[in-house]
């Protein structure tokens, strides 16, 4: 497992672990179009376990929260 980063067409990103090419273990999704944010566990690209979002509505306020509950794919 290694770091990396991909970049998506639409200017989204992934900074984070990286095993076999995939997102594995811990990482960070960033959307710019939405302003939406997703930090934490992925299993296989896909998120996965206790999850934080951060969203983005100007560039004034920003709002994080945290779920408590697992994230089920």
């Amino acid at each position: 497992m290694g770091q990396g980063t991909f970049t998506w067409l639409d200017g989204s990103t992934y900074t984070g672990d990286i095993s076999r090419g995939i997102r594995h273990g811990r990482g960070t999704y960033k959307c710019p179009r939405t302003g939406m944010s997703y930090s934490g566990q992925w299993d296989h690209s896909k998120r996965h376990g206790k999850v934080g979002f951060t969203l983005t509505l100007s560039s004034l306020f920003k709002c994080f929260f945290f779920l408590h509950t697992e994230w089920q794919n």
